[in-house]
């Protein structure tokens, strides 16, 4: 595998988003947008970015995934069962 700087792989999608529409959510937003702000324990001079969405993202903003949670929500009404 590549590492996120300094391969191909990484100038290849660089130049892809450039030339395509090109969307992310979760990481890939992340990594699409221009700027970030927030910690991560693997990163000590910045989020390395591949850009073109013009979004600033703030990582882990609800926390650490291993947070994260999963729940029940009911349908709105008039759309029960």
């Amino acid at each position: 595998g590549q590492s996120t700087e300094g391969g191909s792989m990484w100038d290849a999608l660089k130049e892809f988003r450039t030339q395509k529409p090109t969307w992310g959510t979760c990481a890939g937003m992340i990594l699409l947008a221009e700027k970030c702000v927030g910690t991560s324990a693997n990163i000590e001079n910045g989020q390395a970015l591949i850009g073109g969405l013009d979004v600033l993202v703030c990582r882990n903003y609800f926390g650490s995934q291993i947070s994260s949670f999963e729940m029940a929500t009911p349908p709105p009404p008039g759309m029960e069962g």
